[in-house]
């Protein structure tokens, strides 16, 4: 659909189109009856001429010759020809007209449109062998003084209309400027970037709306920082809750687990002279219970980043990679989490272990890559980038749920951006931008112990 400066163009380039093609109109109309008015009045006076001479005719002592000399006095008329005509209207001498140097188009002559007259007056027959004299008018030569004026107009007009349209163009560029400007702050907005501001000056109209479009973005930003300090309570307060209760599962219910190893051992060495049968389901008793303690360590891991606090982020993501990789040494792991910078604040590092745990999940969950590459990079002098790439499937397998989703909140709500799509070379990039800390690493990156 063309924009509205197409169209407001549009309709007065039309408008202009259409006054000219009147005005044209008018022009060739007043023409015609310029030509038709002046080769009437050059009839006129022909006939008058032509009368005259015949009245005069019977005192001539030659009459044919006096007649072939009025013939003669038509010689170079723009509008008349004469024509001395014999018995059966064969000609007999004819005056010639007279033609300019302009040339002109034929089809202007056929759009002028008026034909020429002719009128045969009767000689009398002292004058034999001729009968008539016709007197008829031709219209190019009135035509073309048409077409010279209009030829002389054709350039003023054309300055004119090129002046209008540069004018046209100019006036509407400047009044849908600020249209353009909204357009673009609307876009922004739509796209998350609520700091989009309207200049307060211009037209009465668009100060108007500049203002409720300014006052709209604050409001708007304001609303996600409120969401988004929400958000960060929310998460802070997740993590408290999922700390709290990985410590409970791994203080109260492991010592549980561990007790009841130890006393199944205790029967199973106490009994193993007295009831033979009974061992295999002593087995089975610390094989279930073995599996128990698995799960619970698996369990805590998810609920409370293991090391995280203790060993710091690096140390924690290579372990994460290197668990991982141990169940799937198919796949080639990459690290590059290089030194000297940290995310902001615990909420930070939980937030890029959280990414890059998800992160490989997917990857190796729908994208079937041979290739995995985890990178830490600082960004300007604050920003902390945090990218996992793959060689798998690539966007088309990676639908939007609930663990991007989640994703894109927690960074959010840490103060970053997120963004996921193919990669350069294919397959899947994901990659957060964080405030930075200027706390430097201190641990090193070890594997933590079982």
């Amino acid at each position: 659909m063309p924009s509205l400066r197409v169209r407001l163009m549009g309709s007065v380039a039309l408008a202009l189109i259409l006054s000219l093609a009147l005005g044209g109109a008018l022009t060739i109309r007043q023409a015609r009856h310029s030509v038709a008015r002046e080769l009437g009045s050059a009839l006129v006076v022909a006939r008058q001429t032509v009368h005259a001479s015949l009245d005069n005719l019977a005192s001539q002592a030659d009459p044919a010759s006096d007649l072939r000399q009025l013939v003669a006095a038509f010689d170079g008329n723009r509008h008349v020809r004469a024509v001395l005509l014999g018995s059966g209207s064969a000609p007999i001498t004819q005056s010639t007209l007279g033609t300019a140097r302009e040339q002109m188009p034929s089809w202007f002559v056929r759009l002028i449109g008026v034909p020429g007259n002719a009128e045969e007056l009767a000689v009398p027959p002292i004058a034999r062998p001729i009968a008539t004299v016709r007197i008829e008018t031709d219209p190019r030569n009135e035509v073309l003084e048409v077409w010279n004026e209009l030829s002389e107009m054709a350039a003023p007009i054309a300055v004119l209309v090129i002046s209008s349209g540069l004018l046209i163009w100019w006036s509407t560029t400047r009044v849908l400027r600020p249209l353009s400007a909204l357009s673009a702050a609307l876009n922004s907005v739509g796209a998350g970037e609520f700091e989009a501001r309207l200049p307060a000056g211009g037209l009465p109209e668009t100060q108007v709306i500049a203002a409720a479009f300014n006052r709209m973005a604050e409001d708007l930003s304001a609303v996600r920082e409120r969401n988004r300090a929400l958000y960060r309570q929310l998460l802070t307060a997740h993590e408290a809750e999922r700390k709290d209760l990985a410590r409970d599962l791994h203080d109260d219910i492991g010592p549980l687990l561990l007790a009841v190893t130890i006393d199944a051992a205790a029967i199973e060495k106490e009994i193993a002279t007295r009831a033979p049968d009974a061992d295999p389901t002593l087995r089975a008793i610390r094989e279930t219970i073995g599996q128990a303690q698995q799960n619970l360590r698996a369990i805590v891991n998810r609920l409370r980043p293991i090391g995280l606090a203790e060993f710091g982020l690096r140390r924690a993501v290579a372990n994460l990679v290197l668990f991982w990789q141990r169940r799937h040494p198919e796949v080639d792991f990459s690290l590059d989490l290089g030194e000297g910078f940290e995310p902001s604040g615990e909420l930070g590092e939980v937030t890029v272990f959280r990414i890059v745990q998800e992160a490989l999940i997917n990857a190796l969950r729908h994208g079937a890559p041979s290739c995995i590459r985890v990178a830490f990079r600082l960004e300007g002098n604050d920003g902390f980038v945090v990218k996992v790439s793959d060689d798998g499937k690539g966007a088309e397998e990676a639908k939007p749920g609930f663990g991007l989703i989640g994703m894109r909140d927690r960074v959010e709500a840490a103060g970053g951006q997120l963004t996921t799509g193919t990669g350069p070379d294919g397959g899947f990039t994901v990659m957060a931008i964080l405030p930075q800390s200027a706390k430097a690493p201190s641990a090193e990156m070890a594997e933590l112990p079982p």
